[in-house]
C-alpha cells in the first residue's frame, strides 16, 4: 500500500485487502509528485473529519482507490518447492510482483497436482527444469485486489489460473485465441525463465545460479499469484473450487482434441476412445459422455472396471488379447498415458480417416512402422488450450455439472502424493492441495518410499542451476 488513512468511527471502506481496520487506499503513482500526494491527503483528511462531524457517509468511486503504482512493493509468500532433482518438496518463502495496472492479485485456495509436475521436479522431461521449482498449474482462488486497468474482474471473483500466465500477444496464434502455440513461446505458469517478451524487468533477486535476464515463474503451491488478467479465468458459479482445479489442465488437455477433431460436434455419431484412466483419462471420459459419445476406455487396471462403467462408458482390459481384438472402428482415441506403451496398437483401431491424438508425454520416444498410418490413419497430438477455449471448457462443465474426482490433501502430504502418483497409486482420483493449510506452521512429510535412484534426469533436461542435478543423477 502507498498511503493508507484510517476511517472516522461509522465509516467503512473494503478497498484496501492488505488493512486490517477500515482504510483509504491512496495511490502512489510515479506521476504524482510528493506535493500532490500531500495535497490528496490534506484534502481526505477533511473530507473524512467533515463527513464524520455531520454524520454524513462519504463515497468514493471504486476506480479511484484501485489503482497500483510503480512505487507499491512486492512482498513474499509461502510456499512448497523442489530444489533439486530429487524432487522431495520443502516449504519456501517466494517473492511474488506488485501488481500492475493489468494484473490480478490472487488468494489461492486450492491447487491440483498434475503428473507433469512430477515429471518437471525430476527433470525427467527433455526440456527446462529450473530450481527452486514451485510447481501447480490447476489453480483455483479469490481476487483479492485488482490493477487500476483491469475490467474483467473484481475483488472477490472466484477465478482460475492454468499452464501459462503470458504469451508473446502479437503471433497469428495469439491473436487467434490459441496462446498455447504462441510461435514465440507461451510463459508457463511455473519453471519458465523469462523476460516476459520485453513487457518487463526480470525479478531474480534471491536466486542464486539463475540468469540475470531472467525471471524464474513461480506455480501454485503457493498462497498467492499475481497474473495478467489476459491469462486469468472464471469459475462458474456453484462449482466446487476444489474439483474445479484439475479442469485447469487435465479438463482443457482433454476438451481441447475431443473440440478439434469433432467429437463435440459429431455427437452420438462418435466412437472415442480413451486410454488410460487417470487424470487426464478420467476427465475425457466424463467430457466425451458429456458430448455423447460412444466412449471406450482401455485400461490395465480391472479395478477401475466399476468406477468407468458407472459413467457410462465401455471398460476394455487393455492386457486382454481378446477383448483388444474386439474393438475397433474409432473415430476419435485420446491416448493420455504418460508412461511407455504400444501406441501403433491403437492405431490399428481406427476406421479409416480416424486419429490417435496424445495428449499424455512419456519421457521416452514412442514408436509406430509406417504401416500403421498409411490406411489415412494419423497420430496426432494436442497441447492444452487457449484462454478462450478454456473458458469455453470451464462453462460447458459447468452447464453439464462435470468435475474431477480428487483426493484433498494438506501441503505436508505433497510427497506423498507425489510418490502415490510415480508408483500409478492415485487411482483416478486428482490430488488437489488445500493450499489454506500453508498458513499452518508444518513440515512437507518425508516420504521414505521415494529411492530418486529408480528414476533417471532426461539426457537432453537442461538443469537450472547446474548445482541442482543431485549427486545421484550425475552425468
Amino acid at each position: 500500500c502507498a498511503y493508507l488513512l484510517p476511517l472516522p468511527p461509522r465509516h467503512e471502506c473494503s478497498f484496501c485487502p492488505h488493512a486490517s481496520d477500515p482504510m483509504i487506499l491512496l495511490p502512489s503513482k510515479p506521476q504524482m509528485g510528493s506535493a500532490g500526494r500531500s495535497g490528496v491527503l490534506v484534502a481526505l483528511s477533511l473530507a473524512l473529519t467533515a463527513a464524520a462531524s455531520t454524520s454524513h457517509k462519504l463515497t468514493l468511486a471504486p476506480s479511484s482507490l484501485r489503482l497500483r503504482g510503480g512505487e507499491s512493493m512486492s512482498s513474499t509468500c509461502k510456499a512448497v518447492c523442489a530444489v533439486d532433482t530429487t524432487g522431495i518438496c520443502q516449504t519456501i518463502e517466494i517473492e511474488r510482483r506488485a501488481p500492475g495496472p493489468e494484473d490480478v492479485d490472487i488468494d489461492v485456495v486450492f491447487c491440483g497436482i498434475c503428473h507433469s509436475d512430477l515429471s518437471s521436479i525430476r527433470g525427467e522431461w527433455p526440456a527446462q527444469a529450473a530450481y527452486p521449482m514451485v510447481p501447480g498449474h490447476e489453480i483455483t482462488g479469490t481476487v483479492r485486489a485488482v490493477g487500476a486497468d483491469v475490467t474483467g474482474f473484481k475483488v472477490g471473483d472466484r477465478v482460475g489460473v492454468g499452464c501459462f500466465v503470458d504469451s508473446c500477444r502479437e503471433c497469428s496464434n495469439c491473436k487467434d485465441g490459441e496462446e498455447s502455440y504462441c510461435s514465440k513461446g507461451w510463459v508457463g505458469t511455473y519453471n519458465a525463465l523469462t523476460n516476459w517478451h520485453g513487457r518487463s524487468a526480470p525479478k531474480t533477486k534471491g536466486l542464486p545460479g539463475l540468469p540475470a535476464d531472467k525471471e524464474l515463474t513461480f506455480g501454485g503451491y503457493s498462497q498467492r499469484m499475481v497474473v495478467s488478467e489476459k491469462y486469468v479465468l472464471r469459475i462458474p458459479d456453484g462449482m466446487d473450487m476444489a474439483k474445479a482445479a484439475p479442469l485447469l489442465c487435465a479438463g482443457i488437455t482433454t476438451y481441447s482434441p475431443l473440440v478439434y477433431h469433432g467429437a463435440k460436434a459429431k455427437g452420438k455419431d462418435a466412437k472415442v476412445g480413451v486410454i488410460g484412466f487417470g487424470g487426464l483419462g478420467h476427465m475425457c471420459t466424463k467430457i466425451s459422455i458429456a458430448m455423447g459419445n460412444e466412449v471406450f476406455v482401455f485400461s490395465t487396471s480391472e479395478t477401475k472396471r466399476a468406477t468407468i462403467e458407472a459413467l457410462g462408458a465401455t471398460f476394455v482390459n487393455s492386457k486382454d488379447p481378446a477383448a483388444m481384438a474386439a474393438v475397433s472402428g474409432f473415430h476419435l482415441i485420446v491416448d493420455t498415458l504418460s508412461v511407455q506403451h504400444d501406441i501403433a496398437s491403437y492405431a490399428k483401431k481406427l476406421k479409416t480417416g480416424g486419429t490417435v491424438c496424445i495428449v499424455g508425454l512419456p519421457s521416452d520416444n514412442l514408436s509406430f512402422h509406417a504401416f500403421n498410418v498409411v490406411g489415412r490413419k494419423t497420430i496426432s497430438g494436442s497441447l492444452i488450450g487457449g484462454i478462450r477455449e478454456t473458458q469455453e471448457m470451464l462453462d460447458f462443465c459447468g452447464a453439464n455439472n462435470i468435475s474431477a474426482d480428487i483426493s484433498l490433501i494438506h501441503p505436508r502430504e505433497i510427497n506423498k502424493a507425489m510418490h502415490a502418483l510415480s508408483s500409478n497409486a492415485a487411482a483416478s482420483e486428482r490430488y488437489v492441495i488445500d493450499i489454506k493449510g500453508l498458513a499452518d506452521e508444518f513440515e512437507v512429510e518425508a516420504e521414505p518410499a521415494i529411492d530418486p535412484t529408480s528414476w533417471k534426469v532426461h539426457a537432453s533436461a537442461t538443469i537450472v542451476p547446474a548445482e541442482a542435478r543431485a549427486a545421484v543423477h550425475a552425468k
